[in-house]
């Protein structure tokens, strides 16, 4: 089965070194330099607490853009970029089971680091055939999903940190694809608020 029909048929796929060892260095010593200039300020209401995050990050956006290809050849469809976001879970942090807005039709969810290493706490999804799936995350795993169809969530997190980087798109002739950007102008001015 390829990868697309596997997508198209189960909502998600999981893909192990989605990140290449030097993009992973590169995404985590940008996640280092968000956190010490105090950029690592938005707070998100499916993270009650204990979390560090920031949306639309730069070296993210450069991600976002430069995957896209990547995951249009893995899923078999076309993608517009909506935005990059990353997060720092702290032990204890929980993640509560949601659905994406329309901006995250699909999303990338990329497991950065877990200190200590080897404690990476796992993605659960509910797949289009309404199982469970407990997916197992080490650095540089990716899992794209449809975020606005697939409920997910995290347990409270065993590490002491683990950090996720979202890659998030619209796709190109679907229903969302008016989120393009998140409602950006050409992805350069901060998203709406509401």
């Amino acid at each position: 089965m390829s990868t697309a029909s596997a997508f198209q048929d189960n909502g998600y796929l999981v893909v192990p070194d989605f990140l290449d060892a030097g993009d992973l260095d590169f995404v985590a010593r940008s996640i280092e330099t968000s956190r010490r200039l105090d950029r690592m300020l938005c707070k998100d209401m499916i993270v009650p607490e204990g979390a560090d995050e920031e949306y639309s990050p730069v070296a993210g956006e450069l991600m976002l853009r430069h995957y896209r290809p990547r995951i249009e050849a893995l899923i078999g469809r076309q993608l517009l970029e909506s935005f990059a976001y990353w997060r720092i879970y702290t032990h204890g942090t929980q993640l509560l089971r949601h659905v994406d807005r329309n901006a995250v039709e699909i999303g990338a969810t990329v497991t950065i680091r877990a200190e200590p290493e080897g404690e990476c706490s796992p993605l659960f999804l509910e797949d289009l055939k309404g199982e469970v799936q407990r997916i197992a995350m080490p650095p540089g795993t990716g899992v794209i999903y449809m975020g606005t169809k697939l409920p997910h969530w995290r347990d409270p997190i065993a590490a002491q940190e683990q950090w996720q980087m979202f890659l998030c798109y619209v796709l190109k002739d679907g229903d969302h694809a008016e989120e393009h950007f998140d409602g950006r102008s050409e992805g350069l001015t901060r998203g709406r608020t509401s």
